[in-house]
């Protein structure tokens, strides 16, 4: 690549963003009865969780695709590398959610993150 289109790679702690959704979905899921709440305020922010998750990830693969930087290095680096652990985890949080509608797709899911 030239240096006018190499670009940074974005930084792994920005996979911390669709976990604090995801972990948001999940207070309000549990919450829906001790603050009568309608079940589908809930979905709605797993369902923004899930948009999130998978923007998060594209913007990862469209901007690596332009970059010179590696993948290894942000993996290796003592800050960075652990967060990368952020996709699994909350791919797998979403099919859990997903299971409670759609077995299969959940099952599929929680599988498909697992390490």
């Amino acid at each position: 690549m030239t240096a006018s289109t190499d670009v940074a790679r974005i930084p792994l702690n920005t996979l911390a963003i669709p976990l604090g959704v995801a972990g948001l979905a999940e207070l309000f899921s549990h919450s829906i009865d001790s603050l009568a709440l309608p079940e589908f305020i809930a979905e709605i922010v797993w369902v923004v969780a899930g948009v999130v998750w998978v923007w998060m990830i594209a913007a990862h693969l469209s901007r690596a695709a332009r970059s010179s930087a590696t993948l290894r290095s942000q993996l290796e680096h003592p800050a960075q590398g652990p967060i990368a652990s952020l996709v699994p985890i909350v791919g797998m949080l979403l099919g859990a959610n997903l299971s409670g509608f759609w077995m299969l797709g959940g099952t599929i899911l929680v599988i498909a993150s697992s390490p």
